[in-house]
């Protein structure tokens, strides 16, 4: 199965709405995968990404699945932000640790793997799926790939709205 990622455009902070620069990268990434057949198209359900599933899916008209897996990585909550900040960015990226007070490392990516293997049920050889998704939702589908590092830190890498990258499983 070949998986497709696609982060989705630049958006506004305020309206989490694809901004006329995050327009145009997403219909480069459409200009990109012109030659691409796919199967299917699994978003995140966050505006940013769904406009940008749609722009790629326009004209195609492949099944749009959306999974609530796929979602960004929530952010510490602002009640919870002067007690445990300093723990929140001490260990982002450690796989084992745990806090019941926000979204953990594991707690993300134990989300997204859930929502990989939602994905590859049908997991037929043939087949091809974009995934249009977050920077964060990269970063865990690239642990479940390549699976979770010894040191239990899962490694971080920034892209640009509309960054492409494929997998083969």
């Amino acid at each position: 199965m070949k998986i497709i990622f696609v982060r989705n455009g630049e958006s506004s902070l305020k309206t989490d709405k694809l901004t006329l620069r995050g327009h145009l990268q997403v219909r480069d990434t459409k200009r990109f995968l012109k030659d691409e057949e796919f199967d299917a198209i699994y978003s995140s359900p966050q505006t940013r990404a769904l406009q940008t599933a749609n722009i790629l899916n326009s004209g195609r008209n492949v099944p749009l699945h959306i999974l609530k897996g796929l979602d960004d990585r929530l952010p510490l909550p602002l009640e919870k932000e002067e007690e445990f900040k300093d723990d929140y960015k001490k260990y982002f990226f450690k796989y084992n640790y745990e806090n019941e007070n926000f979204q953990t490392c594991k707690d993300y990516v134990d989300q997204v793997f859930n929502a990989m293997k939602e994905i590859l049920k049908d997991k037929k050889k043939d087949k091809t799926v974009v995934i249009v998704a977050h920077n964060a939702t990269l970063i865990a589908i690239n642990a479940f790939i390549h699976g979770i590092p010894e040191t239990n830190k899962i490694a971080w890498t920034q892209t640009k709205g509309g960054a492409v990258i494929k997998f083969l499983i």
